[in-house]
């Protein structure tokens, strides 16, 4: 790398120390040493880096590429491997579990993915996402790139626990997804949706809709004054642990999710372990808040009705009442 000025998080390696021993003195480098407890994380990051850039340098005829990339990477294993089963790299400390456990991460001579596990009896294709479940998504709605709702329908049908946070849900949204939530719910999973009644966007419908579902539970913040939800995201638990989410712009609406101007990020427990435990634990305090409040059908149905009226008349008796709805121009029938 050369140095320029601006900030960095670099760990200093030969190379980096080199330059920054060749430094002019107008330039001033700012360091610190590694912080104890996040150095796992940041050595790790640093260690893959550097692995995928030796693994891609290593660039044999297509017919021996991925033996000798699994050779190298076996390779490397033993090696952690010795240093584990002689201690002395680590303090004299021996950990005979730690030890299984890498040399069983040699990987097999047939270089296989596991990508799932079907009951024989049932013969059916098997059912997928497009994207990864193990490395990081941009979806932008280009014509080019897999399909939001494609993906979510596909999502769900490989879920074991589902949970949604959206401003506000739309049935012209919903139905786009309602079968596979139908399916979702016969096989026993289970979904929870937050929501909102701001701006008097939701449908009454939809809340419905969902309530239906077994195993659904739904939870409603009709504060609209002090609060202001725009949070979406979309979150998919699977027994496996190969959990995925995705953040965006999107809100459960058909203009949103199919022909809407909307980034979403697809987000996995592989690759971004961190990001999904803090939407769990956020999730899970929004949950169990006071403002989010249980929706039952029966108690709830004409007070949902009321504060979406009341979002959608706010502003005075002399006010003209504001309906919502889902019509906006393309970007070529903007005027500019």
């Amino acid at each position: 790398m050369s140095l320029t000025l601006g900030i960095y998080e670099q760990v200093v390696n030969e190379l980096v120390a080199a330059e920054l021993r060749g430094l002019s003195e107008a330039w001033e480098p700012q360091l610190r040493p590694l912080n104890g407890a996040e150095s796992a994380k940041v050595l790790g990051a640093y260690m893959g880096r550097l692995l995928t850039q030796v693994l891609e340098y290593i660039d044999s005829k297509e017919e021996r590429r991925v033996a000798d990339r699994v050779a190298f990477c076996n390779e490397v294993i033993r090696h952690i491997a010795r240093l584990l089963e002689d201690g002395e790299a680590f303090g004299g400390r021996l950990d005979p579990a730690l030890t299984a456990q890498v040399r069983g991460a040699l990987i097999g001579a047939e270089a296989q993915q596991l990508l799932g596990v079907a009951e024989r009896a049932r013969k059916r294709p098997a059912v997928r996402p497009a994207t990864s479940l193990a490395a990081s998504t941009l979806f932008t709605g280009d014509a080019h790139e897999p399909n939001m709702i494609a993906e979510l329908r596909k999502e769900i049908a490989t879920s074991d626990r589902i949970d949604f946070l959206v401003s506000f849900v739309k049935f012209s949204g919903l139905h786009l997804l309602l079968e596979e939530l139908r399916a979702f719910a016969a096989r026993g999973g289970v979904l929870r949706v937050i929501t909102t009644s701001y701006m008097g966007a939701t449908d009454p419908k939809a809340v419905e809709e969902l309530a239906k579902l077994p195993g659904a539970e739904i939870k409603i913040s009709y504060d609209t004054k002090s609060t202001r939800h725009h949070a979406k995201s979309y979150v998919f638990w699977r027994n496996t642990g190969f959990h995925t989410l995705y953040i965006g712009s999107s809100n459960l609406s058909e203009s949103a999710m199919t022909h809407g101007l909307e980034w979403n990020v697809k987000l996995s427990q592989q690759d971004a372990p961190d990001i999904v435990r803090k939407v769990e634990v956020t999730f899970e305090h929004y949950w169990n808040h006071a403002e989010f409040v249980t929706y039952v059908p029966q108690l709830h149905a004409s007070t949902l009705r009321r504060a979406l009226l009341a979002e959608r008349t706010r502003g005075g008796e002399g006010e003209r009442r504001r309906v919502i709805f889902e019509i906006e121009p393309y970007y070529y029938q903007q005027e500019y």
